[in-house]
């Protein structure tokens, strides 16, 4: 939900799976929950009914179910589940400016976002430089245009976008290599499903439409359509992921100025970031990895720095802290 905090300047908390929205619900108040449909351990509407049972703020609190689901009367039977409102996946801005506006509390000022204008000559390519043109020219299997607009026309969403869908493939291209050998079929449809819609945010509709596909014949209990189809999607994938690790690696090595940096400097801002780590300052943290970027420590550090940065991208904060004690060890 970086959306939130870029475009309304709200804070957010984010849950990985059911039981984790259910502790989160259970040590926190929230003016609003936006509810994944499916989870890995229970899907929404059990997670709902579970947070509604709690009581108290949280009977009444608006919940908004998040689904790519678009089959047929996927939205009416998440709102009968004690659910208040609906949006389909990838999110568009204009449509999360409207939930946000109809079910926050009033004392809350969430401006209306400015209305998109259609283009006045159809057809028109865009040109993109930096990352964003190496993704263009290097990956045809990815629309930027269209991962620009699910990230609301900002780059820096974006780019977070696609690190992260780099960073989760080869985790979940193995997860998915053993679902498929135990023939764990409604465990795939559960996989595919969260996977169709990053590959969806960031453009990749051609794999995304292939995810939708097998996650359709996963909840029908297809295991010979799985078997036939699965494997080519997994090395599709795992080549869609080694050809953004080249380029994310390419443009982070193009950003490192000749400038020579600080060894004292570097120790205390690594000590600022392990404790921005710790609080999980996302804000803080960017600002101190910023300026990393554009220095150069010598042969010895930059390639430590550049898999600190891919922690730090991915949001594996505790892996970033470890690294950061084992290799720096007078940071912490």
């Amino acid at each position: 939900m970086g959306l939130l905090q870029t475009l309304f300047n709200i804070h957010s908390d984010e849950a990985t799976s059911g039981r984790e929205a259910v502790v989160k619900a259970s040590e926190n108040e929230y003016d609003i929950i936006f509810m994944d449909h499916m989870m890995p351990d229970m899907d929404g509407v059990e997670t709902t009914a579970r947070i509604r049972a709690m009581g108290g703020w949280r009977a009444t609190v608006p919940i908004i179910a998040l689904t790519a689901n678009a089959v047929e009367g996927a939205k009416e039977m998440l709102l009968s589940s004690n659910m208040d409102d609906f949006l389909a996946k990838p999110l568009q801005k204009a449509e999360l400016n409207r939930i946000l506006r109809k079910w926050v509390p009033k004392h809350y000022r969430i401006e209306a976002l400015p209305a998109v204008r259609e283009p006045e000559i159809a057809d028109v390519k865009v040109e993109y430089s930096g990352l964003l043109g190496r993704v263009a020219e290097a990956l045809p299997e990815i629309n930027v245009e269209e991962g620009l607009e699910s990230a609301a026309g900002k780059q820096s969403i974006y780019e977070r976008s696609l690190r992260l869908l780099a960073g989760k493939i080869p985790d979940f291209a193995e997860r998915l290599e053993t679902l498929l050998r135990d023939s764990r079929v409604s465990e795939i449809a559960i996989h595919v499903h969260g996977m169709k819609s990053s590959l969806a945010s960031v453009g990749a509709a051609p794999l995304s439409r292939q995810a939708k596909d097998l996650e359709h014949a996963a909840i029908n209990d297809d295991l010979t359509f799985c078997r036939d189809y699965l494997p080519q999607f997994i090395m599709q994938l795992r080549e869609l992921g080694s050809k953004l690790d080249r380029i994310l690696d390419s443009d982070y090595d193009a950003q490192i100025a000749a400038e020579k940096g600080d060894p004292d400097k570097l120790l205390a801002d690594l000590k600022h970031l392990y404790s921005a780590l710790e609080a999980h300052d996302a804000e803080t943290i960017a600002a101190v990895m910023a300026p990393l970027q554009h220095l150069d420590f010598g042969p010895g550090i930059n390639p430590l720095l550049v898999i600190l940065k891919g922690k730090v991208d991915t949001f594996d904060y505790d892996g970033a802290k470890t690294f950061l004690a084992f290799h720096f060890p007078e940071v912490p």
